[in-house]
């Protein structure tokens, strides 16, 4: 705010308004009309008198007449906003008055003259004075200015080739209240549907098929608009490229010139096109400051920029944009400061009590910040002065925000310790009038003083002083005095005013996509703590992400809990976190509460949140994360927080609904992850909806879920364990796409600790059984790699200890049948730990089994050599030599001892079988192993891959298991076995170039 009426401040006066033009950034202003939005509000007024009333008059015309206000202590207020529109030239804004008549009932008492110049030239905040009292008031001018965009060359390079036929580009200027659209580009036409291309003849044409690009010998369009000159730092620019792909709508050209391609054809008519791709500019990175001294009425700014292009979340390219932006001079107001009848002054002096010495120093540091930037807008931007005093102010904000991050208290809620409650409600109005501050001129500061400003407000935001067990009215609130009570109604009310206000403020940043790190960070963490302490707005947002046709969650069936459920405070520890109607708003007037409700009234967030794109994302995330840092606890009941149910809800049906999925929409999915009890649920969507016969997909989800269940602090418990490995089944049985497996079995290979002892038995059966020998002889070396490290490091390392005393199945299984069962006496530890021995000791034997016969075979292979050392040409010229010889050298090796019962006919081709070692079967039911013609040539590349693997495995055992075995029980060994990180396996790692060829 301004000075605060009712006390005559001892301001820091630095300057008197000069009697001539004020100039910012120019020497030469247009002598034609130039217009002017208005924003009139926070009227105030210290008077003697008890009833009063206004009348302000704005260039002779009538701006607002207040109603009569009765107040015993002479303490005025209006909050009446006023919005209008003036024109002037720069003589008549000298010229023209802003007026004031003080009426006592019908009588003028007292009379107020401000020229219009000294407004636009001034700070925003006023205080003069009026009669025997003091007036203040907040009175934004903006001049509306031509702005003219036009490009001068876009180009654009893309990760992958164009596809479709043509396309076009178009700019889009979006702002906080409206966005205003250029035409379309002339046609660039994709080289690959050009009559006569030649991929293999024309180098640059392939080239071109990665890019597309528009420049002056094309017709490109100009973007021109009015915008009021306070928008400048809160819009963006969109550059979109749309692709058009419909075979009527023009006539594929002959091959021709380069200049030709983006000739215009008339007839064109252009009916659909598609967004391809996109990117947004901050406006204000186009405008550079220019302090030369000329006498033109316009400035140009040739600008050339170089973004990230985005579809749908991914990145798929980059685009170097050449713009020319043309705007006049324009008039424009201080960033900060208050102008009285003496001149401009600082205005703002927050003296804290020393009772707190951090307080003091905050305030200190602050007060020293803000006059560095009064004297810094004072000056041109060539001045080196400036420089200085640039300097001085990014170092003063760093160490405002060393300040505002300490604490006193050992927790996560940043809190400084206080001796009584009147210092905690001083500190929390410092706090509040500091934020108020910097958000009033924070987004027309330098990149570098911005985002450490947008740091400072987040720590500030965030700290213990504004959680509701400060803030709200509970049991120790009675022992408060009567001036100790109105003081924390006074903080609190502030408080209200201050978080709908910056709510509104934040709100018109929504459909900006513009904001750089620190920017987004404060973005989201405010939007998270009004939707936790505004009930008005957690309404509207809910109300606007969960959409009336969202599908019906049939896996939600059986839950603890229904989504539908309304929110209720199970205890009073989550009341005094969550519940700020009961503790704080309750305790404010109707009509405060009335105000606070009606503040929120700009539609444009809700469209773009509804959407549930990027910024639902982020915001989804901030969501769980805050709930993670506020509650500090690993088992959180997130049912009880309030809004969660309902944003679950809004989730899932995007999960279900989402067909492409985007690097920002998974991290979602992590964060939400977080709550343990929907895993099962998401992996419920996610395999019902996902495609076998779409690799991308199979892999993305695997992917996820590998790091969902990674980040998992424990063994899941509430997870359909049967339906995920039938997933796991069908992958690997059923996909030929190698990446896939490789996916699948990686997830296995990471996670295999964090599964149950019965869920690893089922990996086990799954994996040995039917598909060992075809994951180890897999054509892909990346499959192989990852099964045998999977051997390795999870199997041999983690179980080598054990003790194989089961020779037989059928004899282990009805040893498990019979340790499965609880025995009396034994606690329910001691009854599972014979069943998870047991299980260990099936893993270890069914491990042992597959390498013995690993051994066998390569005993075999020395004897009878499948494949010699030869030249590729060698193999051509003795293939069919090989192909004739090579039936009867397999004949010596291979063991046909079948079952009994077995009545399959074994194939007529190429073929390796060994049969299962008798010892570790029924000794009169043998089986035998069959290596089909495609498996067989991998056995040697296998098995030579596998033996360098375990000379790997036995160097990492050395390094990573750094202890002396031999003094360590058979205890200490198992757990110090659990206890490790196994390497990392880069799945799309290309392994070797010739894959699948022999050597």
């Amino acid at each position: 705010m301004g000075g605060v009426c009712g006390h005559h401040h001892q301001h820091h006066q630095f300057a008197k308004s000069p009697g001539g033009p004020q100039r910012y950034g120019c020497s030469f202003m247009n002598p034609e009309p130039m217009k002017f939005n208005i924003l009139f509000e926070n009227l105030r007024l210290q008077y003697p008198t008890k009833s009063c009333h206004l009348s302000i008059k704005l260039a002779g015309d009538i701006l607002i007449e207040t109603p009569n206000h009765i107040d015993l202590d002479g303490k005025h207020t209006w909050k009446k906003i006023v919005e209008t529109q003036i024109q002037a030239n720069i003589i008549e804004l000298h010229e023209k008055k802003l007026e004031f008549y003080l009426f006592e009932e019908k009588i003028v008492i007292a009379t107020l003259e401000i020229p219009i110049f000294d407004i636009i030239s001034g700070p925003i905040h006023f205080d003069y004075s009026i009669g025997k009292g003091r007036l203040s008031f907040d009175m934004q001018m903006a001049q509306i200015l031509q702005i003219d965009i036009n490009p001068i060359e876009i180009d654009c390079s893309y990760v992958e080739s164009i596809k479709d036929k043509a396309y076009v580009f178009n700019l889009r200027l979006v702002t906080t209240k409206m966005y205003f659209t250029s035409p379309n580009s002339d046609i660039f036409y994709n080289p690959a549907y050009l009559k006569g291309f030649n991929s293999s003849l024309n180098n640059f044409l392939q080239e071109m098929m990665f890019r597309t690009t528009w420049n002056n010998s094309s017709e490109l369009p100009i973007l021109s608009i009015e915008l009021p000159s306070n928008e400048l730092y809160n819009s963006s620019l969109q550059v979109c490229i749309w692709s058009i792909n419909k075979e009527n709508e023009f006539q594929s050209p002959g091959i021709c010139s380069i200049k030709s391609l983006n000739e215009i054809q008339e007839k064109e008519v252009f009916i659909d096109q598609n967004l391809f791709a996109e990117t947004f500019i901050a406006l204000h990175k186009l405008i550079q400051e220019n302090d030369q001294e000329d006498f033109k009425m316009h400035q140009q700014f040739k600008t050339t920029i170089t973004k990230s292009l985005w579809c749908k979340g991914n990145k798929v390219g980059t685009i170097k944009c050449k713009l020319n932006v043309k705007l006049p001079r324009f008039l424009k107001q201080k960033l900060v400061g208050i102008r009285t009848e003496n001149g401009c002054t600082l205005g703002v002096n927050i003296c804290s009590s020393k009772s707190v010495t951090q307080i003091a120093e905050i305030t200190n540091i602050f007060q020293k910040l803000y006059e560095s930037m009064f004297k810094m807008q004072s000056l041109s931007h060539n001045d080196p002065n400036r420089a200085i005093l640039q300097h001085q102010a990014l170092n003063l904000s760093q160490q405002l925000l060393v300040e505002v991050q300490k604490a006193d208290k050992d927790t996560n809620s940043k809190l400084f310790y206080y001796k009584n409650q009147e210092d905690l409600f001083k500190a929390q109005e410092y706090f509040i009038k500091i934020a108020e501050q910097i958000t009033r001129y924070i987004d027309k500061l330098d990149d570098n003083l911005r985002e450490v400003c947008y740091e400072i407000l987040l720590v500030i935001i965030s700290r213990g002083e504004f959680r509701l067990h400060s803030l709200g009215y509970f049991e120790e609130c009675k022992q408060l005095s009567k001036k100790q009570l109105e003081l924390k109604n006074s903080v609190n009310l502030h408080y209200s005013e201050f978080m709908l206000q910056t709510l509104n403020w934040v709100l018109f940043k929504v459909p900006l996509r513009t904001q750089q790190q620190n920017e987004r960070k404060f973005t989201m963490r405010f939007l998270v703590l009004a939707f936790i302490r505004v009930p008005h707005f957690k309404d509207q947002l809910l109300k606007c992400i969960n959409k009336a046709n969202d599908p019906q969650l049939v896996e939600w069936r059986g839950n603890e809990f229904q989504l539908e459920e309304q929110d209720v405070f199970i205890n009073e520890q989550v009341a005094m976190v969550f519940d700020w109607q009961t503790y704080f708003y309750n305790y404010l007037s109707q009509n405060q509460q009335y105000q606070l409700s009606q503040s929120i009234c700009d539609d444009q967030w809700m469209l773009t949140l509804s959407k549930r794109s990027l910024i639902y994302q982020y915001f989804i995330m901030e969501f769980c994360s805050y709930i993670q840092f506020i509650l500090e606890k690993n088992n959180i009941q997130w049912q009880h927080v309030p809004g969660y149910k309902q944003l679950l809800k809004s989730f899932l049906c995007e999960l279900k609904l989402k067909e492409q999925y985007t690097v920002s929409f998974f991290d979602c999915v992590m964060a939400i992850s977080k709550n343990n009890s929907i895993i099962n649920i998401i992996v419920m969507i996610l395999f019902n909806k996902t495609n076998l016969y779409q690799p991308d997909q199979v892999i993305q989800i695997f992917d996820l879920l590998s790091l969902i269940i990674n980040q998992c602090p424990e063994t899941l418990t509430v997870f359909d364990y049967p339906f995920f490995l039938n997933g796991i089944r069908i992958v690997l049985t059923q996909s030929e796409h190698a990446i896939a497996i490789a996916t699948v079995l990686d997830l296995i290979y990471t996670n295999f600790l964090k599964f149950p002892i019965e869920f690893r038995k089922a990996i086990i059966d799954l994996l040995f059984e039917p598909l060992c020998y075809e994951l180890f002889l897999h054509w892909s070396q990346t499959v192989r790699t990852v099964f045998m490290s999977f051997l390795l490091y999870r199997i041999c390392h983690q179980y080598r200890n054990n003790k194989i005393s089961v020779m037989d199945e059928e004899l282990y299984e009805q040893q498990y049948l019979i340790a499965s069962k609880p025995r009396k006496n034994f606690s329910f530890y001691e009854n599972r730990k014979e069943e998870k021995q047991l299980i260990a000791d099936y893993i270890y034997l069914k491990y042992t089994r597959f390498m013995m016969n690993i051994e066998q075979v390569k005993i075999q292979l020395k004897q009878f050599p499948i494949h010699k050392d030869q030249s590729v040409l060698q193999n051509l010229k003795e293939k069919l030599a090989q192909k004739n010889q090579l039936h009867q050298e397999n004949q010596n090796i291979i063991i046909q001892e079948q079952r009994q019962d077995d009545k399959e006919e074994i194939p007529s081709e190429k073929q390796i079988v060994f049969e299962r070692r008798n010892e570790y079967r029924n000794p009169t039911k043998k089986r035998t192993i069959i290596i089909s013609d495609n498996k067989y040539k991998y056995l040697k590349v296998a098995l030579n891959e596998f033996s360098e693997l375990t000379k790997q495995y036995t160097r990492w055992r050395q390094q990573s298991m750094n202890m002396n075995e031999d003094q360590m029980s058979l205890e200490e060994k198992s757990q110090a076995y659990l206890n490790f990180q196994v390497p990392k396996i880069k799945i799309l790692m290309h392994y070797d170039q010739k894959e699948g060829k022999q050597d």
